[in-house]
């Protein structure tokens, strides 16, 4: 018994090698036909050169070209800014960073979660395997609380991104195809228009007054000439409080923005990156229509997690 056992053993082993050796040799009768009928190829075509030719080696060497959405969208102004005027002695304010750590209780319990996951069976871990592509559930139910309670916001999914700017990269290749009008408020955050040119929208770019408040009967006047010309504006973006202006977009404002972009079935788009960021007395608020409404939120600011890379998205 124990020799039939080596012998099945043996055989179970041989059989794969066989098979592979009897399926090649099939190959080079196919590909390699003999016009005397025996296996072989008798007019091989000469083996290619891989030695780099004159032309390879040098001028007229194909060049490694980026996409042409990269070489439209306009080069960061913050840093040529830098570039110019960051010298010694000069302190740059350009970043949004946070001079405060952490919340206590958010280190905790990601040490926790992290020591909870170890020993645990693959199918079993919510960390160390694929998960929901939307962000762990438990993080979305708490984030869908917080917009009902501190942002007047129900009805709507929410999706965990690596920070506010991708949120809005989302958001703009979800909604924008090439040559869709968009309307900016200036002064914008940098990374818009670069986001927008990249998923090649025709962004117009709209004035704010005095107190950096959106023009609003400048944007009628966007609508109406986009409709006239059969190119609707596709997506109004705000942000509010502004960077870089700071402005808090006034309760009134925001809810006629919401009526006007609903008639033109045109989407606002609100990054609130900034929603603690208001001081004496100003209040924020968010658009919160049910439909063609998207808020953009980060934890890098107020959570002082820029390097976490959090934000969402509903």
């Amino acid at each position: 018994g124990a020799c039939s056992d080596r012998r099945r053993r043996s055989m179970a082993v041989r059989r794969p090698r066989l098979f592979g050796l009897a399926l090649y040799a099939l190959l080079v009768l196919l590909t390699c036909p003999s016009s005397s009928g025996h296996a072989g190829c008798q007019n091989k075509p000469p083996a290619p050169s891989l030695a780099l030719t004159t032309t390879d080696a040098g001028e007229g060497k194909p060049q490694f070209a980026p996409s042409r959405r990269v070489t439209k969208a306009a080069p960061a102004i913050i840093e040529e800014l830098i570039r110019r005027f960051l010298k010694p002695g000069v302190m740059n304010l350009a970043a949004g960073y946070s001079h405060w750590d952490p919340p206590e209780d958010c280190v905790e319990r990601a040490q926790e979660m992290l020591r909870e996951e170890k020993g645990k069976k693959l199918f079993q871990t919510e960390l160390n395997r694929y998960g929901d592509a939307m962000g762990l559930p438990a993080l979305r139910d708490a984030l869908t609380a917080k917009l009902k309670e501190e942002n007047d916001i129900e009805g709507r999914e929410v999706i965990v991104t690596a920070g506010a700017n991708q949120a809005f990269h989302n958001v703009a290749n979800a909604v924008i195809d090439e040559g869709d009008r968009v309307v900016l408020f200036k002064p914008y955050y940098f990374s818009h228009i670069v986001a927008l040119q990249l998923a090649g929208a025709d962004v117009v770019v709209a004035p704010t007054d005095l107190d950096y408040q959106p023009d609003l009967f400048y944007l009628k006047s966007i609508i109406n000439e986009s409709e006239h010309e059969g190119k609707p504006v596709k997506m109004v973006v705000i942000t509010t409080p502004g960077n870089p202006s700071g402005a808090v977009i006034e309760r009134d404002t925001i809810r006629r923005l919401e009526g006007m972009c609903s008639a033109a079935g045109a989407w606002l788009v609100s990054d609130e990156t900034y929603e603690y960021f208001v001081y004496d007395g100003a209040e924020h608020v968010s658009p919160n229509a049910t439909d063609g409404v998207i808020n953009i939120y980060s934890f890098s600011k107020s959570y002082g997690m820029a390097g976490g890379r959090g934000g969402d998205v509903g």
